[in-house]
């Protein structure tokens, strides 16, 4: 089986429903001349992704433990993904740029159950 996503080497669940997406986009910035003109500099192409467990998806509490201190850590880690515009999984640096705000659903065997783990991340350096 394939994996969508292992994120510093944590394999997490795969998930259905639109729930998961890698896809390119533009990484550009927007600059004002002295004019006052508007330009858009494009630095290349970069890949984002999105993830989510969604309300009815869970999460067991050890996994979720090792995964949010790097999602929350502002540093960029190794992710392998899986693009929409690709059968194979590629290897990059990412970055999080929306951290997950998870939901405790339950306690599980003396252990929390967390869901809603919604998180997006963004290749650091372009690859195109």
């Amino acid at each position: 089986m394939m994996n969508q996503l292992i994120v510093n080497g944590i394999t997490l669940p795969n998930v259905k429903g639109g729930r998961y997406t890698c896809y390119e986009d533009v990484l550009s910035e927007s600059i004002e001349m002295i004019s006052g003109r508007m330009v858009e500099e494009v630095r290349g192409i970069v890949y984002v992704v999105e993830y989510s467990t969604g309300a009815d998806g869970s999460m067991e509490n050890s996994l979720y433990q090792s995964l949010i201190p790097i999602l929350r850590s502002g540093k960029s880690f190794p992710v392998q993904v899986l693009p929409d515009n690709r059968s194979d999984v590629i290897t990059s640096t990412f970055i999080c740029t929306e951290r997950p705000k998870p939901m405790m659903i339950m306690e599980h065997l003396g252990e929390p159950v967390w869901a809603n783990i919604s998180f997006t991340l963004r290749e650091v350096y372009p690859h195109a």
